[in-house]
């Protein structure tokens, strides 16, 4: 069977005149090397490839080819997703280009290790990119690892939680993420600190990483199942452009205001509030319990804004009665769809609640 899925491939990657692409929002990214079917790179990928495009013809999912040396060429709004299906390098003009694609709202999803080659040394592509810690393991004694998989952030991507049993082959490269930028998927081996799955966000680029392929994968088909349909939920979320464009700028930074809501549960609020305010962002703090943020307003003060939400207008008075005898003052307030009456605008005037943001869905 084997045998025939390779003869398939080679057909579907090399020619493209026998099989026409369908012309869609997805494009794989092979290394150019590939186009050889002789180099030794060629061997190594063709399984992952092979599991990858069956898995995207059975979800019925239109997709195009291309090759890292071809990346420059393309304008870099074409494609929704950039899919990595197996491990490769990057060379620096590459992955120079992969890293603007990104930043102009391009989603990257990454099957497999992937490194950029600087001065002849390897440096992990998340390292290089985001900067992340990661964990190189090559320990064979055990042939086997276990991935957890659930769904912490349901406010990201909702999912079934399951677990995966993964073989050991080739390196494996295990990360931390940092709960501000990346969010991890679930822990390896019941160790909470390290990943080879998590999810993130790069301007207003997003990206998802899985550090195995299907050739890896050990569990049983229903588990593989759950994978599969995970992964299409990733598409979904990808696919998503907030279009805001977060810049480096000190001047543009004045034009965003970052808010934190208190109420979705997230973690390490704290270091999430510290590293905006490091890089110099205007914040604003909202719960629906303004007692929650009297807790935070010992800590930061008058550094950054607060609000408060509110689900109807008829919690006005009450918000003003609270915020009478509370020592904290919010500056802005949250409603979730209605506008208030103008009279009621006056009294939280009066107040000192100028800010209204209203939400629209």
């Amino acid at each position: 069977m084997k045998i025939y899925l390779k003869i398939f491939l080679i057909i579907l990657i090399q020619a493209n005149f026998i099989l026409p692409q369908s012309i869609g929002q997805i494009a794989l990214l092979l290394p150019s090397e590939l186009r050889e079917p002789d180099s030794v790179i060629y061997n190594k990928m063709i399984d992952d490839i092979t599991s990858f495009e069956l898995f995207l013809m059975q979800s019925n999912l239109n997709y195009n080819v291309i090759y890292t040396n071809e990346l420059k060429d393309y304008d870099f709004g074409k494609f929704d997703i950039l899919i990595l299906p197996s491990s490769f390098d990057f060379n620096p003009d590459d992955f120079e280009t992969l890293r603007q694609m990104l930043s102009k709202g391009t989603g990257l999803l990454s099957i497999g290790n992937f490194n950029v080659i600087e001065d002849d040394q390897k440096i992990d592509l998340y390292k290089k990119l985001f900067d992340m810690e990661f964990l190189e393991k090559n320990d064979f004694s055990l042939p086997t690892f276990t991935q957890s998989l659930h769904s912490n952030i349901n406010e990201f991507i909702t999912f079934e939680s399951f677990d995966l049993l993964l073989s050991k082959k080739d390196k494996n490269i295990f990360y931390k993420t940092d709960d501000i930028r990346s969010f991890s998927f679930g822990c390896v081996n019941s160790q909470e600190e390290y990943t080879t799955s998590f999810f993130g966000y790069t301007s207003s680029g997003r990206f998802t990483h899985f550090g195995f392929s299907f050739s890896k994968i050990l569990s049983e088909k229903s588990q593989v199942k759950k994978f599969e349909k995970f992964l299409l939920k990733t598409f979904d979320w990808l696919k998503k452009d907030s279009g805001i464009r977060i810049s480096v700028s000190e001047s543009s930074k004045k034009q965003f205001l970052v808010m934190i809501d208190l109420s979705k549960g997230l973690l390490n609020t704290d270091k999430i509030i510290n590293k905006f305010k490091e890089e110099n962002y205007p914040l604003l703090l909202v719960s629906e319990d303004i007692k929650k943020l009297k807790n935070y307003f010992r800590n930061y003060e008058n550094n950054i804004f607060y609000g408060i939400k509110i689900k109807s207008v008829s919690d006005v008075d009450s918000i003003i009665q609270t915020q009478k005898s509370s020592s904290i003052r919010p500056n802005f307030l949250l409603l979730d769809d209605n506008c208030l009456n103008e009279r009621d605008i006056k009294k939280l005037s009066f107040e000192g609640i100028e800010n209204i943001l209203v939400k629209t869905i």
